[in-house]
């Protein structure tokens, strides 16, 4: 199996580049494209997918990776 990560940040792609290979092990592939930032991801979000959609194998699994932080603050 391969696996295709799509993140909007450097650290979700130093994180998964150091759990990853621990859980699939040696048997699978991955790949990371870091898009450096959320705005970045969700714009060329529709053009990867339909580019993944004339040639992705049966064996591959796409995961994106975006992330909602609510940040409260009380005075």
């Amino acid at each position: 199996m391969h696996i295709e990560f799509l993140v909007e940040e450097p650290s979700t792609e130093v994180a998964l580049n150091f759990i990853v290979p621990k859980i699939i092990g040696n048997t699978h592939t991955l790949k990371i494209h870091n898009f450096q930032n959320k705005d970045r991801l969700l714009k060329r979000l529709p053009e990867r997918m339909k580019a993944y959609a004339n040639f992705v194998h049966d064996d591959w699994r796409i995961v994106i990776l975006e992330m909602k932080i609510d940040v409260i603050v009380k005075n």
